[in-house]
């Protein structure tokens, strides 16, 4: 189905946005085949600009920071319900994928994940951790890195305590904070 796809699209160079449903990775009876279709994805588009992989499981890192390298346009991604949000790949993505704009991620966060959002992502302009794990200390990290995020989704975010605090005393004013 994924290749009938990109054929028709002139080969991949016209799909610019992906949604990964894990259950259409499933090619062979109950067979998760994900590496195979994200080595399909990273040779066969590289105008690739939004991908999501929300709910997939199936996936090694080998094969996510090759959909990194070779789709060097992405600028949107979704890692929500996911194991791909590491510190390996956020720093490979920061040097490979230099246009990211927009990540989503809920779920548990890595420490030093904040660390690597501030470092490597100059672009980005929107972050969504609703529903994540995400701490004071990494709030804090985003808010005092000058990264130029101008829309922050922290709502339903549990182990935030002091977040107010930290929102009002930030010297960087993000213009759109989503909280609860």
């Amino acid at each position: 189905m994924l290749r009938s796809l990109i054929t028709r699209a002139a080969g991949g160079a016209a799909v610019t946005s992906l949604y990964f449903f894990p259950f259409l990775t499933c090619v062979e009876a109950f067979r998760p085949n994900d590496d195979a279709l994200l080595r399909l994805i990273a040779q066969s588009c590289p105008n690739l600009r939004h991908l999501s992989f929300h709910g997939s499981y199936n996936a090694t890192e080998g094969a996510i920071l090759e959909v990194m390298s070779k789709c060097p346009k992405l600028e949107l991604i979704d890692f929500s319900d996911s194991p791909y949000f590491t510190p390996t790949v956020l720093e490979h993505m920061s040097t490979c994928c230099p246009e990211v704009r927009g990540i989503r991620r809920n779920g548990f966060l890595q420490p030093g994940f904040a660390s690597a959002l501030a470092v490597g992502f100059p672009n980005l302009r929107i972050l969504n951790l609703s529903g994540s794990t995400i701490v004071d200390k990494d709030l804090l990290t985003i808010m005092t890195a000058r990264i130029g995020i101008q829309y922050l989704d922290i709502t339903n975010c549990q182990q935030l305590k002091c977040y107010m605090h930290i929102i009002k005393r930030a010297p960087v004013q993000i213009s759109q904070i989503l909280y609860d």
